[in-house]
């Protein structure tokens, strides 16, 4: 074990020892005998971690600096673990082992009293629940401190977005949107209304609005942000890059630049979730559009958010830019360019959101249709129909309501009627 200067541990502890003025016996201890000692030194016995332990506390030296040559801060190697498990949530989506790294990382914070390592474990823990779906305890964790105002939303947006989140799937809408508010107030306030980061809480909050029927103040919303957002890349790649130093700087025992690597890491990584979010702003913003009759506008609203997203778009990102081209297809009078897309879209196997799924099969129907293969679309329109019955009954009297009349121009009049009254009932 050895560092860059070529000191060995036993070479250490002996320098270590003699400029303490202690013999080896001096030092020894229940467990450390001199002879174990000895033998450390002489480089025959690799100690153990109780020894190094028990040797640096004798003579007055931290672990680190004893078993590696480096002394480092408790807060510092406490915030490059919290750092390692931070890019394992958010990059590896790996939840299980984050909480695993995370849990003795707090109960350190807490019994040390560094409240910055405690507030940032409880923050990481809270985005593990929520990536596993445990919204209960993911809420248990993040709303303290939303409401002692322990990170802002500039310092911690993803506190912000995973809150409300977690606050909608537990049917608590009005606090999710009073968090974004409050979140996308502050980024205006503090990084600008042409921000991407106030574009991304802008994209949360309209999706939000509009789950819950306010469509126009959705609208209204995503108009007034994107018309001042800034035009950015995705900076994903950097993130990985500046992760790969750490590493390095890791195995060459550098604490304090692997830590200066994983800050730069993350914040590679938050300027890539503000593009991200920025990209869903737009995407959402040509959904709306499109249903307001505006198919080029919409259209323009797409191919800016794929302009963002070159090299590094996700599956689902690639399903919407498809179904909304689709959609914008249908509505500017190319119904057979829709199909192409929306079976395009469909196509993605990505685990996708059963409304947004269950919408690309209506745009799929809407384009048979148009084109006289009512058949078709009568398929299309079952499929879309099971996914949207339990996950959004408004949409799916909507989609009814436009079935039947597509029922009634085919001749198929009581049809239409029957599905005129399951409509008015899921209304």
């Amino acid at each position: 074990m050895t560092e860059s200067s070529g000191e060995t541990i036993g070479e250490r502890l002996r320098r270590l020892r003699l400029e303490c003025g202690f013999s080896q016996r001096q030092i020894s201890s229940c467990g450390v005998s001199n002879a174990y000692i000895s033998r450390i030194e002489a480089g025959t016995r690799v100690p153990s971690v109780k020894a190094i332990r028990e040797l640096a506390k004798t003579l007055g030296v931290t672990p680190d600096l004893l078993e590696r040559g480096v002394d480092v801060n408790p807060r510092e190697e406490r915030e490059v673990r919290a750092l390692r498990a931070e890019l394992i949530l958010r990059l590896d989506n790996d939840a299980s082992t984050a909480e695993r790294l995370l849990l003795p990382i707090l109960e350190e914070a807490e019994r040390d009293s560094d409240e910055r390592a405690t507030t940032r474990a409880q923050l990481l823990l809270g985005l593990a629940a929520c990536q596993r779906g445990d919204n209960e305890r993911a809420i248990e964790c993040l709303l303290p401190l939303i409401a002692e105002e322990r990170l802002n939303p500039i310092v911690g947006p993803e506190l912000f977005r995973a809150a409300a989140r977690c606050l909608s799937a537990n049917g608590r809408q009005r606090e999710a949107v009073e968090s974004l508010e409050k979140a996308l107030a502050s980024a205006e306030k503090l990084v600008g209304p042409g921000s991407a980061m106030a574009a991304s809480f802008a994209s949360d909050l309209a999706s939000l609005l509009a789950q819950s029927g306010s469509d126009e103040e959705a609208n209204q919303l995503l108009s007034r942000t994107l018309g001042q957002a800034e035009q950015l890349r995705d900076p994903n790649e950097q993130a990985r890059i500046f992760t790969m130093q750490a590493q390095s700087a890791r195995e060459e025992h550098d604490m304090r630049g692997e830590l200066v690597a994983l800050r730069r890491a993350l914040a590679s990584l938050e300027a890539s979730e503000n593009v991200h979010g920025l990209a869903q702003a737009h995407l959402l913003y040509a959904h709306m559009l499109t249903e307001a009759g505006r198919a080029s506008d919409a259209l323009a609203n797409v191919e800016l958010a794929t302009s963002y997203l070159i090299g590094g778009e996700t599956e689902t990102e690639g399903f919407r830019i498809r179904r909304e081209r689709a959609r914008a297809a249908l509505k500017g009078g190319n119904p057979e360019e829709a199909i192409v897309l929306a079976r395009s879209a469909l196509a993605i196997t990505a685990v996708i959101d059963s409304i947004e799924r269950g919408g690309a099969h209506w745009t799929l129907a809407e384009g048979l249709a148009q084109t006289g293969q009512v058949a078709a679309a009568e398929v299309e329109v079952e499929k879309a129909l099971s996914l949207l019955r339990s996950a959004d009954q408004r949409v799916a009297s909507k989609l009814l309501r436009w079935w039947a009349q597509i029922l009634r121009q085919s001749g198929r009049n009581d049809e239409a009627f029957a599905v005129l009254e399951e409509a008015l009932l899921l209304s």
